[in-house]
């Protein structure tokens, strides 16, 4: 019976030590499971963490770029206000992030420009360039600025000069291609030019705008180009000398750039 009692005790032990046993490897694997647990439903950086996430670069973070390409009535002399000016506040009143972009700061003559405010003064105005001259250097700066649109109003030292609308037209046209070829995204507007006021201008004017009209055709499934009518309504008492802009005429043009970039979504938000 003693025997019996020994061995029954010794089982006893036996089965106390085994649970015992279970119960240590059952916290054990709690003890490592739940750390694995949180890691693996952890989206972010410890709290204890330093490390902080970029913020992403979206369109909505960054200005539309704007380059003003054309002859004397894009960069204006000293002391006058030129489109840029008013394009520039009205941008700004709309509340619209931008940069006007381009190769050139100054006025012709040196600074400085007459405009009420400060404005965003770079460009790619050039003083007495034809249509065809400005096609290399505007090819450098937007292949190397990529702007989101291109404001174009050339074809008034085409016209005073003496060369013909079919010319001009195809230097026109030669522009937008180099454009889209270097800045294969860039919305493009082509201006019909003001008007001024020499003889030479009087029928050349009109016609050249006529076939101004028709470069919308050059749009590609990345660069749209839109016509943007400037002579409809432009007064030569808008005109300081027969040619160039007054304030007024400055006023009216931005107006009218403006008015397209709003009607083509592009001051809608990048």
């Amino acid at each position: 019976m003693r025997s019996f009692s020994i061995l029954a005790a010794i089982v006893a032990l036996i089965s106390v030590g085994c649970a015992g046993d279970d119960t240590g490897e059952t916290s054990a694997v709690t003890a490592i499971t739940q750390p694995r647990a949180v890691t693996t439903t952890t989206l972010g950086p410890s709290p204890t963490s330093t490390t902080t996430s970029p913020t992403p670069t979206t369109l909505e973070s960054r200005p539309i770029t704007i380059m003003p390409i054309g002859d004397s009535i894009t960069q204006g002399s000293t002391g006058w206000d030129t489109y840029r000016c008013y394009l520039d506040q009205m941008l700004r009143n709309a509340e619209v992030a931008f940069d006007f972009v381009g190769g050139l700061s100054d006025p012709f003559n040196g600074q400085p420009y007459g405009c009420p405010t400060d404005f965003d003064m770079d460009h790619e105005g050039r003083w007495g360039w034809r249509a065809d001259e400005v096609d290399d250097a505007v090819a450098v700066s937007a292949q190397s600025l990529q702007p989101d649109v291109a404001l174009v109003h050339l074809g008034t030292n085409d016209v005073l000069q003496g060369q013909q609308n079919s010319e001009t037209l195809a230097d026109l046209e030669s522009l937008v291609t180099v454009l889209q070829e270097v800045s294969p995204a860039t919305t493009i507007l082509v201006a019909q030019i003001i008007p001024c006021g020499f003889p030479l201008c009087t029928t050349k004017v009109p016609a050249l705008n006529d076939g101004i009209a028709s470069l919308s055709d050059l749009s590609t499934d990345e660069s749209t180009v839109i016509v943007v009518d400037m002579e409809t309504g432009y007064g030569l008492d808008k005109l300081r000398d027969g040619i160039h802009p007054d304030a007024a005429g400055d006023e009216l043009m931005a107006s009218r750039w403006m008015q397209a970039m709003e009607q083509q979504g592009l001051t809608d938000g990048r």
